[in-house]
């Protein structure tokens, strides 16, 4: 017998897509298309055969007619190593979805692993954004605890042609290969051999066999894998007991909850913290009008010691946007315009880090506190935010220094970034994994190949430009407070200020990050995001309006 060293040299590869059918008959067929263009890239990535060897299953093109439609869900769930569902409002309330989640989940535990569910946030589920209210669904709770990928933008578009959407697909499909190409433990190994026994089920498609006695062993089909062991019918213990020995059983066990809270409660009050609680945001040093005044350019300030470090920038003028001819040119970075910055003002040194943002969660400012997928906080740039947290972020800073913080525009942002240059990078031409954090496995004019972290680095890695700013390319996207549009520049200001008003489907997100290529990193590359939308690649860096 054959025994594979990952998943991914599973002799028949499967994985199973998830998804309500109503979503996709709404949206003429758009989710079967994602499911189609899923299954074409992993068969790339794992050097699959067309005919046979890997397939992503789906109702619609698997189950044969005649055939049960639960047995069928239900064997196809147990034969499959990955799991891809599309979470939407209808998902999330299907009793299919449901029983299709719970049978993968003793799937993953059979196997030994935690990190084969890949979610997709196809359409906004508003109690996905409250950790209170996910937590009450069963379905939520998986999809909260584990790194989603967010395609709500991508749900109007034609997604054949959209360059974004095949990226994003690229780098939603190098997860789950890299995941299936783990090593198997032996115990995972062993439950290649064998599939989990049946679960909980929704309405009977069938009804028993009338001669078939309780006690008897429910009988299953075989799978690819091995026959599955008999299930024998256990009798409930409650059927077994008198009421006087119930009655006895609740009374004890209630006397012993009460003794365990009484016991909770005493060791919490002798082993209570002696460190207090966060309380403030440090000393302030709250820079006077005078003094304002009296800053010059490259010169820094912070106004109390958990606010972002930042760097006064002199007023000037600079061409926006990149020429025809650039390597990694998009339509939306053109035609190229001359911006001026009609007076100075300050711009934090670094992304806003997880200490930054704890403390204004810490003080009740923020209502958001992100996850740091365990990569670290501190120091870190935070991630896992949207336009709109950054606006709670930006207006509790504001009310406590009693200054205007704000997201910069996009024209501020390319400004500080080019710091007087007019190359893709500030550097130069070309960029290397020592300079900056993108996925190296891509390269940029005459670069070469280099790491790809996977992860977020510490603000302050990386060598500053010339006005002092760090990862200003690469590491994470960050907000700008413009209107996002995927044409040309269409009218855009000329002064510095931000394009569009107070509500627009998409915001600007600049700067490239972890998880993208170098092309997207460059000084002039623009992109887009819905404003409530959180990613593990997506922070905020911050301006400040000076007294002129």
């Amino acid at each position: 017998m054959f025994l594979p060293d990952s998943l991914a040299e599973v002799e028949d590869l499967v994985g199973f897509f998830s998804y309500a059918r109503e979503d996709d008959d709404d949206s003429d067929g758009a989710l079967s298309k994602i499911r189609d263009r899923i299954q074409k890239e992993l068969r790339q990535l794992l050097g699959r055969r067309k005919a046979s060897g890997f397939k992503v299953w789906q109702d619609k093109t698997a189950i044969p007619h005649g055939k049960l439609w639960e047995q069928e869900i239900r064997r196809a769930v147990q034969e499959s190593v990955f799991f891809v569902p599309i979470i939407t409002p209808t998902a999330i309330k299907s009793p299919y979805c449901k029983l299709e989640f719970d049978l993968f989940l003793k799937r993953e535990a059979q196997l030994h692993r935690s990190d084969l569910i890949f979610p997709i946030l196809y359409i906004r589920v508003p109690d996905l954004e409250n950790e209170a209210l996910w937590r009450r669904s069963e379905v939520l709770t998986i999809v909260g605890e584990r790194q989603f990928a967010d395609w709500r933008e991508f749900r109007q578009l034609k997604l054949q042609d959209e360059k974004d959407f095949r990226i994003a697909v690229e780098k939603f499909c190098n997860s789950i290969a890299d995941a299936l190409r783990r090593p198997l433990t032996e115990q995972a190994t062993k439950g290649l051999a064998s599939v989990p026994s049946d679960s909980g089920s929704i309405k009977a498609n069938s009804k028993p066999e009338a001669s078939a006695p309780r006690a008897t062993a429910r009988a299953m089909p075989d799978s690819p894998f091995g026959p599955r062991p008999p299930v024998p019918y256990h009798r409930p213990i409650w059927e077994e007991l008198t009421r006087r020995q119930v009655r006895n059983a609740i009374a004890i066990g209630a006397a012993l909850i009460g003794a365990l809270v009484c016991i909770s409660l005493a060791i919490t009050l002798i082993a209570a913290p002696t460190t207090p609680p966060l309380v403030s945001a440090g000393k302030m040093t709250v820079l006077t009008a005078a003094a304002e005044r009296l800053l010059t350019p490259k010169r820094t300030f912070r106004e109390c010691d958990r606010c972002p470090e930042m760097i006064v920038v002199a007023p000037g003028t600079f061409t926006m946007g990149s020429p025809t001819d650039e390597e990694g040119h998009k339509v939306n970075e053109e035609p190229q315009h001359t911006v001026t910055m009609p007076v100075k003002f300050a711009v934090g040194r670094f992304a806003v880090t997880f200490e930054q943002w704890d403390t204004c969660f810490a003080l009740g400012g923020c209502k958001h506190r992100p996850h740091d997928e365990y990569w670290g906080r501190v120091s870190r740039p935070v991630i896992n935010v949207s336009w709109d947290d950054a606006q709670e972020y930006v207006a509790w800073l504001s009310g406590m220094t009693k200054k205007s913080y704000r997201l910069l525009s996009e024209s501020e942002r390319e400004y500080v970034t080019r710091a007087g240059t007019a190359t893709p990078f500030w550097w130069g031409r070309t960029i290397s994994t020592q300079q900056a954090n993108y996925d190296g496995r891509y390269v940029y004019g005459n670069g070469s190949k280099g790491d790809w972290r996977q992860q977020t680095v510490q603000v302050g890695t990386f060598s500053s430009n010339d006005w002092g700013f760090h990862e200003v390319h690469g590491n994470v996207w960050e907000w700008a407070q413009d209107c996002y549009y995927e044409q040309a520049y269409r009218n855009p200001p000329t002064d510095g200020s931000a394009y569009g008003g107070i509500a627009c489907a998409h915001r600007v997100l600049r700067g490239g990050s972890w998880g993208d290529s170098p092309n997207y990193a460059r000084s002039a590359s623009r992109y887009g995001g819905l404003p409530d939308s959180r990613s593990d690649n997506r922070g905020l860096r911050v301006a400040r309006a000076l007294t002129p």
